[in-house]
């Protein structure tokens, strides 16, 4: 075994730099090691806040009869008919059916996406509306916001879980309907959102 000897200047050189890496590791592991305390702690406090945050309440049971639910229900779609947001809000606190359909088929949210009410529709999904209901011939409420050129209530049901591609009875996908009616804008933002056909 041979002993190498370096002279004192190289000597002195190769101490420090085994010193300033020494350092440079250690001060590597403390960062580590603060950014996993970090995360615990971040972690933690997450899981103490989900279990202090108030649970949503169960809607009430409705104490209507059957025929004050039927014309609720009706009030509701003529609500969105006249463009009366506040009465569409009024009418889903006081226990209409969100998903009920008309003589047509259509529901409530069908009605909002025709006329392009994105406020009211919005407030529908939130009360929960059926996002993917289908009238009689299987159009979707996509569907009818496509045919109707309603760019921005389109946007955001699909945003709100709207299926891009479902298909009507005919075959035909909201990218088609929107294609038939001469709707180029609505088509592209389908496209855009992974519409097929």
């Amino acid at each position: 075994m041979t002993i190498q000897i370096l002279p004192p200047d190289e000597a002195a050189k190769k101490a420090k730099e085994r010193v300033a890496e020494w350092k440079r590791q250690q001060e590597m592991d403390a960062a580590k090691a603060r950014m996993e305390a970090k995360t615990k702690a971040e972690v933690k406090k997450e899981k103490t806040e989900s279990e202090t945050m108030p649970k949503p309440k169960k809607p009430k049971k409705s104490r209507l009869d059957p025929e004050e639910k039927k014309k609720l229900n009706s009030q509701l779609i003529k609500a969105i008919g006249e463009g009366s947001t506040m009465k569409v809000k009024e009418l889903i606190d006081k226990g209409a059916n969100v998903n009920a359909k008309n003589d047509l088929g259509w529901t409530a949210l069908m009605c909002a996406s025709q006329n392009g009410q994105t406020e009211a529709a919005e407030m529908l999904i939130g009360g929960g509306a059926d996002v993917n209901a289908r009238d009689g011939r299987g159009r979707t409420v996509l569907m009818d916001a496509a045919m109707c050129g309603r760019t921005e209530t389109a946007e955001m049901l699909i945003a709100k879980g709207a299926d891009v591609n479902a298909k009507d009875k005919k075959g035909w996908t909201a990218l088609i309907w929107a294609v038939k009616q001469g709707h180029t804008e609505t088509a592209e933002m389908l496209k855009k959102h992974g519409a097929t056909d």
